[in-house]
């Protein structure tokens, strides 16, 4: 398995953003990059979803000595593999954009690429995984804020409130109040806030 990792990468590195001129400062950052990328060492060769996630708060609530609440910045590991494609990819799940096919075209790949890069990082299919990461999402938007059900399944990726009924009826069977009751622990509420 770990030849057919190298395989992907490379393949990934020759289509992608290293053939074009950088547009952002991350993208600078992230072709200098590219020539001394490191594969992160993993378990029986995989990572998991809890080593891949990207959270999608950027803030988190503390308190003052008299007891009023503020916010204060997240650290989030945005390139938790070191991968360039890999890493664009898990921040566009985390920021509701789930497409391959969409990713792969500004990346100047295929989408069968982009699956393969996950199956060989994941040990899963991209769709399972896909479908984990949403789960993770959903379940931490209900959970941590107010955002309505629309909200939720827009941020997430999912799209609309009757898409999120659907997908919370399928994947934890409930609905999405249901599971947000669930999960909710007191002083959960605006615990963790999206940017």
């Amino acid at each position: 398995m770990q030849h057919n990792k190298d395989v992907w990468i490379y393949v990934l590195h020759i289509k992608g953003p290293k053939d074009r001129e950088p547009t952002t400062e991350q993208d600078s950052e992230a072709a200098q990059g590219l020539k001394t990328t490191k594969i992160m060492e993993a378990r029986n060769g995989f990572h998991t979803l809890e080593e891949l996630y990207i959270s999608p708060f950027t803030r988190a609530r503390r308190f003052d000595d008299n007891g009023q609440p503020y916010y204060v910045a997240v650290t989030r590991d945005l390139n938790p593999t070191g991968i360039y494609a890999a890493d664009m990819l898990l921040r566009s799940f985390t920021d509701g954009r789930p497409s391959l096919a969409d990713l792969a075209g500004r990346l100047g790949c295929d989408g069968r690429d982009l699956s393969g890069l996950l199956r060989c990082l994941t040990g899963m299919p991209s769709e399972e995984f896909r479908i984990a990461y949403r789960k993770r999402i959903v379940s931490e938007l209900l959970r941590y804020t107010s955002m309505t059900l629309a909200e939720v399944a827009a941020r997430s990726g999912i799209g609309s409130a009757r898409n999120l009924s659907l997908f919370c009826n399928h994947h934890f069977r409930s609905t999405p109040d249901e599971l947000r009751r669930r999960l909710r622990q007191q002083g959960d509420e605006g615990r963790f806030a999206v940017g």
